[in-house]
């Protein structure tokens, strides 16, 4: 057997198993708590309420502003509330936080203990030397204005001159009405099977032809993509020796998708994950009960099978039966705008549990920002 081990680059991202998966509907109740005085467009968030005002304002002036319907400008003490506000903010906004009373001591206009921060970096710069003194927050919000890399970070901005939108919060949340009508929304939490004995919160990230899709809200684990090791069928072609020494980046094929599938026993197709034929030999799982074991049989019975387009490489191509269509190699990067993926080499895969794939992926961007971007363990 080779026994180099499998190297993983950009197949981490699909090691840590953000997994998703399109669910039939069914019932789900938000149970916030009504607010008397707060804007029906607001958007509550663990308890609180949120709205972004695109009525671009000086800072004084957007503070006064949020104040006069009873809230304040919006403060962020935890990196899930940052998250949240990428999926509402726009372009460059202002939060409640100032150090004009004292440079570099920045305070929530709230009180509240400005622990959690998420500057750009190289900020807070005051101005970086400039005349104007920079003294109150800034928060980048989607925009083609801005790098992608911006995204939820903090910056100090010129407030006394520079007007622009602004985020009010509620201390209490809107009055969200009860949904019993089968249908789950984006952004909506449920929690359906079990891992290794936890439950698994999924979240609704979008809603397509399938219906909703839903993505693990935390990473469940890691696992290498692929095992190396020979196999005479499966690496009988062009880019066979590419496999026998570091696995398949082709998903229809590999044993990660096998596993996932899997409810008990795992019967794998080739080389199993064992600890010799993956990088470090870190976390082999040839042994290990497929993902959905734990999984109860209603659970089971509400989670769609569905065929969608796995992109593949140029070299995929030439193995007999795998390209479905396409004319060109895709090089992958977010799009905030739809974008046609039709022209990229593909093959149609059926599963029940997948990864995301990039039209996917544009698609959270798009409906919950960084959320993605910003995944973390369980």
């Amino acid at each position: 057997m080779n026994t180099k081990k499998k190297i993983l680059t950009v197949l981490l991202i699909a090691a840590m198993l953000l997994c998703m998966l399109p669910i039939s509907a069914f019932a789900f109740t938000d149970a916030d708590t009504p607010g008397s005085s707060i804007p029906d467009e607001a958007v509550a968030f663990n308890g609180h309420s949120y709205l972004l005002i695109t009525e671009k304002m000086l800072w004084h002036d957007a503070k006064a502003y949020c104040e006069s319907l009873g809230g304040h400008l919006a403060t962020v003490t935890s990196r899930e509330e940052n998250e949240f506000l990428t999926t509402i903010a726009q372009d460059y906004c202002y939060l409640g936080a100032t150090d004009e009373a004292q440079e570099g001591l920045w305070a929530w206009i709230t009180g509240e203990p400005f622990e959690y921060t998420n500057w750009f970096p190289g900020e807070p710069n005051n101005g970086d030397g400039n005349r104007r003194t920079q003294e109150y927050l800034g928060f980048y919000g989607r925009s083609t204005q801005f790098a992608l890399n911006t995204l939820g970070h903090w910056d100090d901005a010129w407030g006394k001159d520079d007007a622009y939108n602004f985020i009010c919060e509620w201390d209490e949340a809107v009055q969200q009405p009860e949904k019993n009508d089968g249908t789950i929304a984006i952004g909506d939490y449920i929690t359906l099977g079990t891992y290794l004995g936890e439950p698994i919160v999924w979240r609704c990230v979008d809603i397509d032809e399938n219906g909703p899709l839903m993505l693990s809200d935390k990473i469940l684990c890691f696992k290498a993509y692929d095992a190396s090791g020979e196999n005479a069928d499966y690496h009988s072609d062009g880019w066979g020796y590419i496999r026998k020494e570091r696995g398949s980046n082709c998903w229809s094929d590999s044993n990660l998708r096998q596993w996932l599938n899997t409810k008990g026993c795992v019967e794998w197709s080739h080389c199993p994950p064992i600890e010799d034929c993956i990088h470090q030999g870190y976390n082999a799982y040839a042994d290990e009960e497929g993902f959905l074991t734990e999984f109860m049989r209603f659970e089971l019975a509400m989670i769609k099978t569905v065929t969608q387009k796995n992109f593949l490489n140029s070299w995929e191509t030439a193995r007999e039966g795998y390209c479905d269509g396409g004319s060109y190699e895709l090089n992958y990067s977010i799009n905030i705008s739809e974008t046609n993926y039709d022209n990229y080499y593909y093959q149609n895969v059926t599963d029940s549990i997948f990864l995301l794939n990039p039209a996917q992926v544009d698609a959270v961007y798009r409906n919950l920002g960084i959320y993605l971007l910003d995944a973390y363990p369980t």
